[in-house]
């Protein structure tokens, strides 16, 4: 800390006194100093203490401090490399000396700044080019990009959390897991590295475990909308639906948005036979899922449960629109209709089923119920 201070200090030192002859190293060492104080750590924003983008702004002044010495430099070298000696007092008494004009200083300076400049620049490029294209190979994917992360730095959780999810996506729980608890063991408080291991055993269906770690999560932190709807959805998935509903609600709490936790709504009250408010749940997740046509089939059959008709007719016709080879929707359509005792309409959806599906069983025995 003391060497880092010290460094600091010298160095702006040489740039104020550099102010007078080259004002661009001030200027650029300044601008790189002051835009680089609100992102040290003072005030730490998000996760991260240390990012690449928080040098993106203060980098310009190293690149103005660079840039307009590297044009001196140039310009000095060229000058020097064509200055000549018009007189020698030690020359021989016969020699003929040549001096070129102003012209010709002129075109040799010219030519060396330039051809220097041109040299420095293309090698430039070509080194962010062959950096950039190594760059590129660690950005291929998630996965990539964080076990490339992770071999670079050390004890980060953050990268640790980010290849498990990449991981766990593709479905290699056992993997995944490895991961989220060697960022547990670096960052034991770390509620996204908790979910993700339950998320582990949930996908390998060990449902007991990944409760546990999820109410874990939630000890460390209530803040965390997925693992409230992850520990739902694992009671749900026992059977316990009267207590999943809590943790659904909660999730809303957070994410009064989020369409995955009305339909889980919708499904556990669907299931303890509580229609009526199992279709309010599903009717909030088709206005945030217009275009789904599985939340709007879900909200059909709700309605049918619940004895509305022609509130699931209405479904039904919607869900035809966005899946007209839906033959299940056809199918409970013909239902509804035979309730409001229209056969005739019910027939010509059985039998537009039966065209498709000529031993769909429901549909069959349905349309031999209404005889010919």
């Amino acid at each position: 800390m003391t060497l880092s201070v010290a460094l600091v200090a010298g160095l702006s030192a040489i740039a104020w006194r550099l102010g007078q002859r080259a004002p661009f190293v001030a200027m650029g060492w300044f601008w790189f100093l002051g835009t680089l104080v609100p992102v040290i750590g003072i005030v730490q924003v998000g996760n991260q203490p240390m990012a690449d983008r928080y040098d993106y702004f203060p980098s310009i002044g190293i690149f103005i401090a660079v840039t307009w010495g590297l044009a001196k430099f140039l310009t000095a070298f060229a000058v020097g490399r064509c200055s000549v000696v018009i007189g020698d007092e030690k020359a021989e008494p016969n020699r003929t000396v040549m001096v070129p004009d102003a012209s010709t200083l002129s075109g040799c300076s010219a030519w060396g700044g330039s051809g220097l400049a041109l040299v420095v620049a293309v090698g430039t490029l070509a080194m962010c080019v062959a950096r950039t294209r190594q760059q590129l190979t660690y950005w291929a994917d998630s996965e990539t990009l964080f076990r490339h992360t992770v071999a670079i730095t050390k004890n980060n959780s953050i990268a640790l959390d980010n290849l498990g999810l990449s991981l766990l996506n593709q479905g290699k729980p056992d993997e995944a897991m490895e991961y989220y608890n060697a960022a547990l063991r670096i960052h034991p408080k770390d509620p996204i590295a908790r979910d993700g291991t339950g998320c582990c055993y949930f996908q390998k269906g060990q449902l007991e475990e990944a409760i546990s770690n999820f109410k874990l999560g939630l000890e460390i932190s209530t803040n965390q909308p997925t693992t409230f709807f992850n520990l739902g959805s694992a009671l749900a998935q026992l059977g316990h639906f009267e207590e999943a509903i809590p943790y659904f609600e909660a999730t809303l709490q957070l994410e009064p948005d989020d369409p995955d936790a009305y339909l889980s709504l919708g499904n556990v009250n669907y299931r303890l036979q509580r229609f009526n408010e199992a279709a309010a749940w599903f009717g909030r997740a088709v206005q945030g899922l217009p275009e789904d046509s599985g939340a709007h089939r879900s909200l059909s059959a709700c309605l049918f449960a619940a004895g509305r008709f022609a509130e699931a007719e209405t479904e039904c016709e919607r869900v035809l629109k966005l899946a007209p080879d839906d033959l299940r929707i056809r199918t409970l359509l013909a239902r509804i209709l035979m309730q409001q005792n229209r056969p005739e309409d019910a027939r010509r959806q059985l039998d537009v089923v039966l065209r498709y599906h000529t031993d769909y069983p429901e549909a069959r025995e349905l349309r031999t119920s209404l005889g010919p």
